[in-house]
């Protein structure tokens, strides 16, 4: 059977911890949060795989880039599109740092390199599907600023509920080269 699968950084505890106090701060906005232990950094896009037990070995031989600054986050705004907003998240300026990463973890797992721009980004809640998103969260924009050390990516599995929610699970983690946080 196949698993949905795709390779993303998790969240640093004190990131998610701010997160949860910004999303506290913002309990009024129709939305669904995503929890601390759901928050991430999607570096290589979702795919469809029945054997995640390769795909770690392969990871298990990764070496990263060394010495990665931290990814900064300056916005929450909605999205992807101002048109269609699904979805609240962060957003931040893909660093060199970061695209090395995600090409490095690419050539690691012999895929194909995406050469789609990459957008630095972390979903921090989704709209109710079939209502009506208010005029005001279309437009929503809020500034932070928020730092994700690059000290760890992980092979997650998604998994949808009946209700439409979305779970993950971390198959495994594999530590990377990194400042610290400053």
């Amino acid at each position: 059977m196949p698993h949905r699968l795709f390779i993303a950084i998790p969240v640093s505890p004190d990131l998610g911890y701010r997160i949860t106090q910004w999303q506290e701060q913002h309990q009024d906005l129709p939305v669904k949060w995503i929890g601390a232990k759901d928050l991430h950094i999607t570096l290589i896009p979702p795919w469809q795989d029945e054997h995640p037990d390769e795909l770690i070995e392969r990871l298990g031989k990764f070496n990263s880039p060394a010495f990665m600054k931290p990814a900064q986050f300056e916005h929450v705004r909605s999205g992807p599109t101002r048109f269609n907003p699904r979805l609240l998240w962060a957003l931040g300026e893909a660093t060199p740092d970061l695209l090395k990463l995600k090409k490095e973890v690419e050539h690691t797992l012999a895929f194909e390199p995406d050469n789609r721009p990459f957008k630095l980004h972390l979903t921090l809640a989704r709209f109710a599907s079939g209502r009506e998103i208010p005029f005001f969260l279309k437009r929503f924009h809020d500034r932070v600023s928020w730092t994700q050390p690059l000290d760890r990516i992980a092979l997650y599995e998604s998994h949808i509920d009946p209700a439409g929610g979305v779970t993950y699970d971390i198959l495994a983690e594999f530590p990377c080269s990194s400042l610290p946080t400053i």
